[in-house]
């Protein structure tokens, strides 16, 4: 049996085939050793080289034409260093995996970044792998800055600071008002009561509104006490002064209005009534009052005068140049360079008038303390060559005098004729004066209105200029002495002074020259 698969051919077949492969294999080691090549090498079937081929394989390189040897050969094969692709860098050896290939978001990732690799933009940029890189197209959004990923948040630049807004445009009515230009004294209100206990109980009640007494006087002569109040710091007085009207409605209040001097710094003329001729030859002892500038009682036309002069002015006095003239008007010397209407009379002259800047004006509660001493002075009439708005407290004392007989004439206003009605002027009772040139023609800028009652001359008038002999002046500050005078005279005789005017406008009175204008007749008798 065992003789028998000995001699059988097909393992005979098989034992021949393997001697010959092993025959032919150590052939062809031999002749490579040797240099030469088996003579059926270009015929011979590849086949899986033994390892001591493999081990002289590793060492071989592979020649141009030559096939490349088996992936099992070269698996532990190192790659060269000259022969690694130059776009496949090596990673940086703590860089976070980059598991989405999508492009980050603008937001800076909420983990903790690693805090020992820095990196900057450049870095990301060299590290990109081909995964990361996008494609670029015409119409891509524009790129967006590198996200950091590590390193220190204390090494990062800060980011931009928030776009600073505009300064707010404020509105021509947000400006705080000039306390110069206004027309009454800031932070001020007065009131007048018919005594002292009156006067305290309003205080009282004037507590509630945080107002606190600034001053007090008791007017004698005219039966009144006159108290200032202080408002509070930041309220209005016109505002806090609607509230009082509506709220405490029996109280007599009103601000400290201011009034200014009504002359226009023009050339001025004097004449045009029928005043006795020759000019100062009117000699009557009249007691005359009047609100105005300072006077310069040392004047040529004055200093021989029946002067009598009190400041009422708290702080820098006006220039005495308007007082100056209106008292040269009413009372100058005659042969002085600036004689008079009633030279024999006294004046008693209330220089109400201070100076701030380049505004000349006075207050209520100054007018009020001039008006009662004044009336202590027992004069038959006041010149008023002032002009304001309606106060209701200068309109009580004003009614107080004319309940006395006093007669009160004043300046009817140069603010032109579309202006609105100025105070005291157009009070009930009060003669409001307007001014004509020498041919009688209406003064240009003089105020217009219901409220007018006579005309005179008041456009280039010659009178009295302060520390000068004298000039022109022209207002209805100048028309005002006209018709003092006049109405002195008139009263003196009984006769009604609006029947002897002169009709300039059309008949009757009307809102431009009132009744007419004023004329003196039957002389100084």
């Amino acid at each position: 049996m065992a003789q028998a698969a000995e001699d059988d051919p097909a393992t005979e077949t098989r034992r021949d085939v393997d001697l010959a492969e092993r025959e032919r294999a150590e052939s062809a080691v031999s002749s490579r050793e040797t240099g030469t090549e088996p003579a059926d090498a270009g015929t011979e079937q590849p086949r899986r080289p033994t390892r001591e081929r493999e081990e002289k394989l590793d060492s071989t390189p592979v020649q141009p034409g030559e096939a490349e040897p088996r992936p099992e050969a070269v698996a532990d094969q190192k790659p060269e260093p000259k022969r690694k692709p130059p776009a496949k860098p090596e990673p940086e050896p703590e860089r976070e995996p980059q598991h989405d290939p999508k492009p980050e978001p603008e937001r800076e990732p909420e983990s903790k970044p690693e805090p020992t690799v820095e990196s900057s933009a450049a870095d990301a940029a060299e590290t990109k792998t081909p995964e990361e890189v996008e494609p670029k197209s015409a119409a891509s959004a524009p790129s967006r800055p590198p996200i950091r990923r590590g390193g220190s948040l204390l090494e990062r630049s800060p980011p931009p600071p928030p776009p600073v807004p505009p300064p707010r445009q404020i509105a021509a009515a947000d400006p705080e008002p000039d306390k110069d230009a206004q027309d009454y004294e800031p932070g001020e209100i007065l009131l007048v009561s018919a005594d002292m206990a009156e006067a305290q109980s309003a205080a009282r009640q004037l507590q509630a509104y945080q107002l606190r007494v600034k001053s007090r006087q008791r007017l004698g002569n005219l039966g009144l006490v006159l108290s200032v109040f202080r408002l509070p710091p930041g309220d209005s007085a016109p505002a806090l002064m609607a509230r009082l009207q509506t709220e405490l409605p029996d109280l007599n209040l009103d601000t400290n209005q201011r009034y200014q001097a009504l002359n226009a710094r023009r050339r001025y003329a004097y004449r045009l009534i029928a005043w006795p001729d020759p000019i100062g030859s009117c000699h009557r002892d009249f007691r005359i009052g009047m609100l105005d500038a300072p006077v310069a009682d040392k004047h040529p036309a004055l200093v021989n005068a029946a002067l009598v002069r009190r400041n009422f002015v708290r702080g820098e006095a006006a220039s005495p140049v308007h007082g100056t003239a209106v008292a040269s008007l009413l009372i100058g010397e005659p042969g002085s360079p600036a004689p008079g209407l009633l030279p024999g009379s006294r004046l008693f002259a209330a220089e109400v008038f201070r100076q701030r800047g380049e505004t000349t004006d006075t207050t209520t509660d100054t007018l009020l303390a001039a008006l009662d001493w004044l009336a202590g002075r027992d004069v038959q009439a006041i010149n008023l060559s002032l002009g304001g708005e309606h106060n209701r407290v200068f309109e009580l004392t004003l009614e107080r005098l004319l309940e006395r007989d006093i007669r009160l004439v004043a300046a009817a206003g140069n603010r032109g004729p579309d202006a609105p009605p100025v105070f005291p002027a157009a009070q009930p009772g009060v003669i409001a004066v307007t001014a004509v040139d020498a041919v009688e023609r209406l003064y240009p800028d003089a105020n217009r209105g219901d409220y007018i009652d006579l005309a005179a001359p008041g456009v280039d008038i010659w009178a009295a200029d302060g520390e000068a002999p004298g000039r022109y002046h022209t207002g209805t500050s100048f028309a005002a002495p006209f018709v003092t005078a006049a109405l002195l005279l008139a009263d003196h005789r009984g006769v009604d002074l609006t029947g002897t005017v002169k009709d300039l406008g059309p008949e009757g009175r009307d809102d431009r020259f009132g009744w007419g204008l004023v004329q003196v007749a039957g002389g100084c008798r």
